[in-house]
């Protein structure tokens, strides 16, 4: 009886184990993945019947820091912490949080301490070194960040965190070159485009400073908060790169797009090239019996001087009785937007198009009614 007893402890313990583990490597590969709402799900499931694993409330505290739950990640840290207190990933962790919530000089006790339990701990320097740029102290930022790549070579963001400060220093060569080595590591990281585009500008490359503000638009994702660099700045950027080169058509457009990002900056350069707007656009479409009309209306933001900075393009369908889809192709063949439902009219915002010309294609149950080239300015 006794062996039995303990043969059934021992299977319920391998269930669990076994239940525990599928939720963790699942919630692994979501958090790699970037997935953090999925990956929280996942953490909470296993830490339902593992109670006691202070690494795996870390790894859900950095998701909810992703994600900005900044109380909830400040909460699995101190849970971390509560199971084992040199934790240095849960220090590590409760400063970055810390960091972001606007008290950098606190966090770096976090990540000192982080670093005295392990003197090798390259995440730690990273964090340290990041904590030391938002104070402006850039020559510490530096060596910090030195020490994290000397500790681990294949360390992407420390070279990026080691272009920023050289950038800052106004060494502006030497921050490319880390800045190119961290594009190595991660191919479409949209704020090493940025500030290399920076970086470039001030050395008087307009033209690659304009290839990379382009590209920092085409990979600018979802970002934490803090991190993210706004669009706006990007096509600001973007147009004075443009306008140093000359092509003023282009830098108005692009100033024109960072305004509606609310960019002021870009508003006055688009005031001194005395930009012209664009006249609205309006293209008929016509379908049998039911007049489609594709035209791009105008809402206007006030400034200072009043500007029309936001588009909407209006598709209205006169016989609502009918429904219809639209397909916008760009002039490739691919498919860039679509709306599924138009049974009386559609407004979807300028923005989601940048300028160019497209193919909109009219549709019903999947057959092509009408197709017409657009312009968008």
């Amino acid at each position: 009886m006794k062996a039995k007893l303990i043969s059934l402890i021992i299977i319920s313990f391998l269930t669990i184990t076994c239940f525990g583990q599928k939720h963790l490597i699942k919630a692994d590969a979501l958090h790699k993945a970037e997935k953090f709402k999925k990956a929280i799900r996942q953490y909470s499931k296993y830490l339902n019947k593992n109670t006691d694993n202070a690494i795996v409330f870390v790894s859900r505290a950095r998701c909810y820091r992703k994600i900005g739950k900044y109380k909830k990640s400040l909460d699995d840290t101190a849970e971390g912490l509560f199971i084992d207190p040199r934790c240095k990933q849960a220090l590590k962790e409760k400063g970055a949080v810390i960091a972001i919530q606007g008290r950098p000089w606190k966090a770096i006790e976090y990540f000192t301490t982080a670093i005295e339990i392990d003197s090798n701990y390259a995440d730690a320097y990273c964090a340290r070194g990041a904590a030391y740029f938002l104070q402006d102290k850039f020559e510490k930022a530096l060596e910090d960040n030195m020490k994290a790549i000397e500790i681990d070579s294949q360390f992407e963001t420390s070279y990026y965190n080691v272009g920023l400060s050289l950038k800052e220093l106004l060494r502006y060569e030497e921050a490319i070159a880390y800045f190119n080595k961290a594009l190595l590591m991660d191919t479409d990281n949209q704020l090493t485009f940025f500030e290399r585009a920076e970086s470039l500008y001030e050395l008087g490359e307009y033209g690659l400073a304009e290839t990379d503000y382009t590209n920092s638009i085409t990979y600018n994702t979802k970002l934490d908060p803090w991190e993210n660099t706004k669009n706006g700045w990007c096509y600001y950027g973007k147009g004075m790169s443009n306008l140093a080169l000359e092509n003023l058509t282009q830098a108005c457009a692009d100033f024109k797009e960072a305004m509606s990002y609310r960019v002021y900056e870009a508003e006055e350069e688009y005031l001194k090239l005395d930009c012209k707007e664009q006249p609205e656009a309006e293209v008929k479409i016509v379908v049998p019996e039911v007049p489609v009309v594709v035209k791009q209306e105008v809402e206007v933001h006030i400034f200072p001087n009043p500007i029309k900075t936001y588009s909407h393009i209006t598709i209205t369908n006169s016989k609502s009785s009918n429904v219809y889809s639209l397909e916008v192709m760009d002039l490739f063949g691919k498919s860039v937007l679509s709306v599924s439902h138009i049974s009386d009219s559609h407004i979807f915002n300028r923005k989601d198009l940048l300028t160019g010309t497209y193919v909109f294609l009219i549709k019903e149950n999947g057959e092509i009614l009408k197709s017409e080239k657009v312009i968008i300015q």
